[in-house]
């Protein structure tokens, strides 16, 4: 992330096994850009996203690959505790 305070760099989440990067990014940004609009800091929006794409690249498909936010609000809590 950088903004006029400089820059800051965010891990990737560990993933057991990646099967299907197929729409990974866009449910990045998706995930981003809700999070900001509920009013989430850019950093913990920039977390809640990583944790959707890592729930995403499990499974196969783009559309299928989406998680809801139930499972994207799991996979973020894990992240956050640095379980994945």
């Amino acid at each position: 992330m950088v903004n006029e305070n400089g820059s800051e760099r965010f891990r990737a989440a560990k993933v057991e096994r990646i099967v299907d990067t197929t729409a990974a990014g866009d449910c990045f940004n998706a995930a981003f850009v809700v999070s900001l609009a509920e009013g989430k800091e850019p950093k913990e929006a920039i977390l809640y996203a990583t944790a959707a794409a890592s729930v995403s690249v499990t499974r196969f498909g783009a559309q299928s690959s989406i998680p809801d936010k139930e499972e994207t609000d799991r996979a973020y809590e894990m992240l956050k505790q640095g379980l994945i």
